[in-house]
């Protein structure tokens, strides 16, 4: 395994591709062919209607995409074709 790294996020565009790449890496991996078929991700509870996990900004997050529908969409895709690759 690869020693965890940090690096600064600096502006948006990338901010949006990690979470993006979050939210995809399953599906790369093989695990899951859709993002709201793996169980351990914040997918599902941002497009749902749930409102229990205080430690997520659902509003805001789904901002940062403009609106659910655009984030659907964008996560539809593989990060080359998502149009946030970065």
């Amino acid at each position: 395994m690869r020693p965890f790294k940090r690096k600064l996020v600096t502006d948006q565009k990338y901010l949006l591709k990690l979470v993006h790449y979050i939210h995809h890496n399953p599906i790369e991996t093989g695990l899951c062919d859709k993002p709201q078929n793996w169980p351990h991700s914040s997918f599902t509870y941002l497009i749902s209607s749930n409102q229990d996990q205080p430690f997520l900004s659902k509003e805001e997050t789904i901002n940062w995409f403009n609106d659910k529908e655009n984030f659907i969409y964008i996560h539809s895709e593989i990060p080359e074709l998502s149009g946030i690759h970065y």
